[in-house]
């Protein structure tokens, strides 16, 4: 078991560094530090993509796996504002939650829809909604 422990701490620490490794053939079966960083990038294309961290076929079997050959990803972090204080982000998914929920309040819809808002639409390539 610890050896479980260190060999996965290894490869969080293996896929999160800032470097390029070429996997050959073992890219099909281990998430490498290129293919990673794509989980982590602000692009559209790369939203929701890449979320193994020992073995990318996981990504491929679920049809999340993204590694466009030859390029790397221009931006990391998300392309929406963020709380900046330590404690707001802490309370950060709590109101997101809360949001969604009163989004999904008929009344509220059709309050927002009165006022000539449009409905809110699902991410794309969203798994979950």
């Amino acid at each position: 078991m610890t050896l479980l422990t260190l060999l996965g701490t290894r490869q969080a620490w293996l896929v999160h560094a800032n470097i390029r490794l070429n996997y050959g053939p073992l890219r099909h079966v281990l998430v490498s530090p290129e293919f990673h960083h794509w989980h982590h990038s602000s692009e559209t294309a790369a939203r929701d993509k890449n979320f193994a961290g020992l073995f990318s076929f996981c990504d491929v079997l679920f049809g999340t796996a993204y590694l466009p050959k030859g390029q790397d990803p221009k931006a990391f972090g998300v392309d929406y504002p963020m709380p900046s204080s330590y404690l707001a982000l802490l309370a950060y998914p709590f109101v997101v939650w809360t949001s969604k929920h009163k989004r999904n309040d008929p009344s509220a819809s059709q309050h927002r829809l009165s006022k000539g808002e449009e409905p809110a639409q699902p991410r794309q390539g969203a798994l979950l909604s």
